[in-house]
């Protein structure tokens, strides 16, 4: 039979393919493993920058209390014109939200021979992050004018 537009043949509907209404299940379980594989990348890289961040600011309290500590030992220095020689440990606490950290201060005097008044101060500032310790540190020259 020829049809008027073309050379087609008509087929009856039982010689024509089933269609096809849905997904196989193999099709599903593999968006669905393609789907949590992807949520759990992105929940691993929240989790990360998260540590980073509260690191960070852990780490920018920890510089301001350097700062402040050189600070106040430069203004001890400069009244009493001697400071305690050695190491010595201290502890102060910082409060994040509802997180308490504490922060241990290992300070260490070293006076300079060659040079009169003029003091070495290594400063050592560590903290508990989780599950690991972390710190910074300085060293400072402070100087005590005599005259």
């Amino acid at each position: 039979m020829t049809l008027l537009i073309g050379n087609k043949r008509s087929c009856s509907a039982a010689d024509r393919p089933q269609k096809r209404m849905g997904f196989s299940f193999v099709e599903v379980m593999v968006t669905a493993a393609v789907l949590s594989f992807g949520i759990v990348m992105i929940y691993k890289a929240f989790l990360a920058s998260l540590d980073q961040l509260t690191y960070i600011n852990h780490r920018l309290y920890a510089m301001t209390l350097l700062d402040n500590k050189v600070i106040s030992l430069q203004k001890l220095l400069e009244a009493r014109k001697e400071i305690p020689f050695g190491g010595t440990q201290e502890t102060e606490s910082g409060q994040f939200g509802q997180k308490t950290v504490d922060f241990n201060y290992i300070l260490d005097f070293k006076n300079i021979e060659d040079i009169n008044g003029i003091f070495q101060l290594d400063i050592k500032l560590s903290w508990k992050e989780g599950r690991r310790d972390v710190g910074i540190s300085r060293s400072v020259y402070l100087a005590c004018y005599r005259p």
